[in-house]
């Protein structure tokens, strides 16, 4: 799955259980997620993730869903990270359905 989202932070006083108060602020966030294995090619997926995370300038993380799959993570918030993958499919757009997601 990937996501392309915002995140909208209101502000938030302090208070009895927040010992800080809290900005308002917006985020965005871009997130890929990939089985470790890949099922049609039997191969692994860890290395091209590793090689993305390089490229994109972030980590890469791991978690396990709700069917026991490994599941790798890509995630990008800066806001260089994110200006760069918008350039990047602006100039090599998406094609299929993933065309219509952007």
């Amino acid at each position: 799955m990937d996501i392309l989202g915002l995140n909208i932070q209101k502000k938030k006083d302090k208070s009895d259980t927040r010992k800080r108060s809290v900005s308002e602020s917006v985020t965005l966030k871009f997130i890929l997620n990939k089985r470790s294995f890949d099922k049609p090619t039997s191969s692994s997926m860890k290395h091209f993730m590793e090689s993305l995370a390089l490229f994109l300038s972030c980590n890469l993380t791991s978690y396990t869903d709700n069917r026991n799959s490994e599941i790798l993570c890509v995630s990008v918030s800066s806001l260089d990270s994110v200006k760069f993958l918008l350039n990047y499919f602006n100039e090599y757009p998406l094609i299929g359905d993933k065309l219509n997601d952007f």
